[in-house]
C-alpha cells in the first residue's frame, strides 16, 4: 500500500474512531431505540446517577414512555427538529439535540399544546468524569416532553404568568414524574468558560436550580 492508500485509511480509521468515541452515536442509538421499543438498549444508555439516585429503572423507563410518546401511536419516528440547528455542544461534556416525533404510520407529528403543534423533545448527552463514555439523560428526556408540549404553551398562553402559575407548572411536572416512579430529574449543571471554552462544573447546579 503506497504512502496516499497509508494516509486514506488512516483517515478513515480516524474518523471511525472518534465518531465511536462520540456524542452523537448515542444520540443515533437511544432515539433508534425509543423507535422499536427497546427497553433494555435505552436502559444501557442512560446515566448511572439516574439509575441509583432518580429511580429510573427498565419498569420507570417502559412506563414514562407509554404514559408519553407511546400513547399516542403504536409505532412512532423522530425527525430532526426546525431548531436543532441551534443545538450540538452546550459545553464540554454536555451535547443537546432536539427532535420532532411523528406517528410513524401516518407521518403527522404527535399531539402538542405547542403553537405549531409539532411533538418535540430534547435529548441531553452528558459525559461525568464518574462514567467511561457519553450518556442520555432519561429523566430530562421525558422532563423535556413534559415542559415543551404541555407546561410551557399553557404558560405562554396567559401572556404574563404569575409566580403561582410558573409554581403550577413545575408541579404539573413534577407529578407526571413522580406518577412514572421518577423520584428526581438530572439538573441543569453550571457551565463556566476556560481559556475560550466552555466546560460543566461538575457538581454544581446552575443558578436557580
Amino acid at each position: 500500500m503506497g504512502t496516499v492508500g497509508v494516509v486514506l485509511v488512516g483517515g478513515v480509521l480516524g474518523g471511525w474512531i472518534t465518531y465511536l468515541r462520540s456524542p452523537y452515536r448515542i444520540f443515533r442509538q437511544f432515539i433508534a431505540a425509543v423507535e422499536r421499543k427497546d427497553v433494555d438498549t435505552i436502559y444501557s444508555l442512560i446515566l448511572d446517577e439516574e439509575k441509583a439516585k432518580m429511580g429510573v429503572t427498565k419498569e420507570v423507563i417502559r412506563r414514562a414512555l407509554e404514559g408519553t410518546l407511546y400513547r399516542h401511536a403504536v409505532r412512532i419516528r423522530a425527525v430532526p427538529s426546525e431548531f436543532d440547528h441551534l443545538y450540538g455542544y452546550k459545553a464540554d461534556g454536555w451535547y443537546l439535540r432536539e427532535v420532532d416525533w411523528l406517528d410513524a404510520t401516518t407521518g403527522k407529528y404527535l399531539p402538542s399544546e405547542t403553537p405549531l403543534r409539532k411533538c418535540a423533545t430534547d435529548i441531553d448527552i452528558f459525559h461525568p468524569p464518574s462514567e467511561g463514555s457519553w450518556r442520555v439523560s432519561f429523566t430530562r428526556f421525558i422532563g423535556s416532553y413534559l415542559a415543551i408540549n404541555y407546561a410551557v404553551p399553557r404558560l405562554q398562553r396567559k401572556g404574563t404568568p404569575s409566580m403561582q402559575d410558573i409554581e403550577q407548572a413545575r408541579a404539573y411536572s413534577r407529578r407526571w414524574r413522580a406518577q412514572f416512579g421518577m423520584t428526581d430529574v438530572f439538573p441543569d449543571l453550571a457551565i463556566t468558560k476556560v481559556k475560550g471554552r466552555w466546560i460543566v462544573l461538575w457538581g454544581q447546579k446552575a443558578e436557580g436550580q
